[in-house]
């Protein structure tokens, strides 16, 4: 995709940029099960917009502003033909599901493409209370805690 660059193969590594140990535990179990049907994944994908820098403030700084203040994505895979904006948690809750919606309209605004973009959540578990909401948004879970596999 243009903007994104190569990407990685969906293999497992020993770090992942931006993710949180408890985060890397999760993406791992997602790449041991599903890892082989990825085509491609980019990790830390800035969206949105940064900052706004004062006036007094020179335009040298702007690469660090936008670096530090733009919001990212945990991944972006070409997962089965679609790229899946992932937002990686070990408890799905509220804030997973706001994360791939918001994440996920701002990389369709900025890196538009011809593939069609889901919004998903890989998991260790699920809040039960929010299945339906997930699924109401069209945000798809993969859960790879105890049992995994797609809700």
């Amino acid at each position: 995709m243009n903007g994104l660059g190569d990407g990685f193969p969906g293999t497992v590594r020993t770090s992942y940029p931006h993710m949180l140990a408890e985060d890397r535990v999760i993406w791992t179990r997602f790449l041991e099960r599903y890892g082989g049907e990825v085509t491609r994944c980019w990790y830390d994908v800035h969206v949105g917009r940064a900052v706004p820098l004062p006036p007094e403030v020179g335009p040298e700084y702007l690469a660090v502003v936008e670096g530090v203040t733009k919001k990212r994505i945990d991944a972006v895979v070409l997962w089965r033909g679609r790229y899946c904006v992932v937002e990686v948690k070990p408890y799905a809750g509220f804030t997973a599901l706001g994360q791939a919606l918001a994440y996920t309209r701002l990389f369709r605004v900025e890196f538009a493409t011809v593939r069609e973009v889901v919004a998903m959540v890989v998991c260790g578990k699920v809040d039960v209370d929010l299945v339906d909401d997930f699924a109401l948004h069209n945000v798809e879970v993969v859960q790879v805690g105890l049992g995994g596999g797609v809700v």
